[in-house]
């Protein structure tokens, strides 16, 4: 995952675990929605994002596996800075 933008999204949505709708993620990135809406379906296609429909509003939210996949990451590096 080497876009900056689909790092960014990743990051907004981990800091917002109850979810954000896609205008919301492009309101905080200063971008345009069809921009999030792009990066958002390629999030999805990847098995990192979801979003639920609710009435005309989709939420889109980080898979649990995936957070876990990141705090274990996170867990690791901290582990090496230790021993170093």
């Amino acid at each position: 995952m080497e876009n900056q933008i689909e790092k960014k999204i990743i990051q907004i949505l981990r800091k917002n675990p109850e979810g954000l709708t896609i205008v919301d993620i492009a309101k905080r990135l200063k971008i345009h929605r069809h921009t999030v809406s792009k990066y958002i379906y390629g999030l999805a296609r990847a098995g990192i994002v979801y979003q639920r429909r609710i009435g005309v509003v989709s939420i889109c939210y980080l898979k649990e596996r995936f957070v876990e996949e990141i705090r274990e990451r996170d867990s690791i590096e901290k582990l090496k800075r230790l021993l170093e």
